[in-house]
């Protein structure tokens, strides 16, 4: 390894480096040596660029001749002709172009090639979305997003902002109706909301107002049917299970068409009964438990027939009842939880009493209230004489 001078920027470098440190040209494998002068010069130069030797030989001086002797006056021309040389100045050689400004340029070209393809990507970006942004913008029903639209994209179209600014100014309009419905908490505003607006932001809110005002009628209503009218009409509706609660509650408590006929049917059987003195059916009419009988509260097993045999008196022959179509029957829940239901009976009743003693009274008017067990075994019995 040796030290030469670059051929491009005359700093001493190794001939074996790849580039000059200084200059960045290569060296290894691109120099040589001139012939005649030893400097390092580039294999393609045509010509030394410090003595101008020809580097593919042409041209170059032959070996010089033999020397020969002059006349005087031819010797002192020549003299003069080599002075005269001498004293103007030497052509310039021509300088070859550099080759780090070479790269450079073409560095500087790819450089700003890069820059415009960046660019034009860029806006072409930009521009796709913006397109977007305008295509979800206007199809949304959020004021918000139509306002960060045209925050964000200042520059838009023309006719992309008129268009979000339009479906914004519609949207507030949109939005005074709301308030309105809101303020009257009415569910027809709301119902009439939602059928203009089905894809309104608020839509969901006002489906609840509605779910919510119809729950609160059906509790003021408190009845099987309206609970049941409320599950109709919201099948996923927030309240839909405590409203199923609610009804079966007050379903239970429905008189139905066959238990009222029951009812009736042991009222008429136990004062049948009466008037028969039958011991052994009054017996199977009445409750294991009797609460409450001709207004004694829990009387013996026993008391029913004891108070049926007193009614025939010594010049009674016969007792008959005739019912009044009057009839009230309703289920209750008792107040004890978990106690079973019972049938709440009233009814007018008329007695007629056969006597041998004609001045004795014969007709008796009675308001009849009962209760009777699940089972329809009755539980209290009691007459209430009224006038008539």
């Amino acid at each position: 390894m040796s030290l030469i001078k670059c051929p491009e920027c005359g700093r001493e470098v190794s001939d074996r480096a790849k580039t000059c440190p200084h200059c960045g040209v290569g060296i290894a494998g691109e120099i040589t040596t001139c012939p005649s002068c030893g400097e390092a010069v580039f294999k393609d130069d045509a010509e030394c660029p410090h003595c101008h030797y020809r580097m593919d030989g042409a041209g170059n001086p032959a070996p010089a001749a033999p020397l020969v002797t002059l006349p005087k006056h031819q010797a002192d021309e020549q003299a003069q002709d080599a002075q005269t040389e001498a004293e103007q100045p030497a052509a310039e050689p021509a300088k070859k172009p550099k080759r780090g400004y070479t790269a450079f340029i073409v560095a500087l070209v790819i450089a700003l090639i890069i820059v415009l393809l960046g660019l034009y990507f860029y806006q072409h970006t930009q521009a796709q979305n913006e397109l977007r942004a305008y295509q979800n913008a206007l199809t949304s029903a959020e004021p918000a997003v139509l306002d960060n639209f045209l925050a964000v994209y200042p520059d838009a179209p023309k006719a992309h902002r008129d268009s979000i600014e339009s479906h914004l100014n519609e949207l507030k309009k949109i939005e005074m109706e709301w308030a309105a419905a809101m303020a009257s908490c009415s569910r027809n505003a709301f119902e009439r909301y939602v059928e203009r607006y089905p894809g309104n932001v608020h839509v969901t809110e006002a489906k609840l107002k509605i779910d919510s005002l119809d729950y609160d009628a059906a509790l003021q209503a408190n009845t099987a049917d309206a609970f049941q009218h409320y599950m109709d009409l919201h099948a996923d509706g927030y309240y839909y299970d405590e409203a199923r609660q609610r009804f079966e509650q007050l379903d239970a408590l429905r008189l139905k068409a066959e238990e009222r006929e029951s009812v009736a049917t042991r009222i008429q059987q136990l004062l049948t009964a009466f008037s028969n003195r039958d011991e052994s059916a009054v017996n199977s009419l009445m409750a294991g438990t009797i609460v409450a009988f001709m207004g004694k509260d829990h009387p013996a097993a026993d008391y029913p027939v004891q108070w049926m045999k007193h009614q025939f008196e010594a010049d009674v022959t016969a007792i008959s009842f005739a019912l009044a179509d009057d009839w009230t029957i309703e289920k209750r829940q008792p107040a004890q939880e978990g106690a079973p239901i019972v049938y709440a009976v009233a009814v007018s009743v008329d007695q007629r009493i056969d006597r041998t003693d004609d001045s004795r009274e014969r007709v008796r008017a009675y308001r009849l209230s009962a209760r009777l067990q699940p089972d329809f075994r009755i539980q209290s019995f009691n007459l209430q004489k009224v006038e008539r």
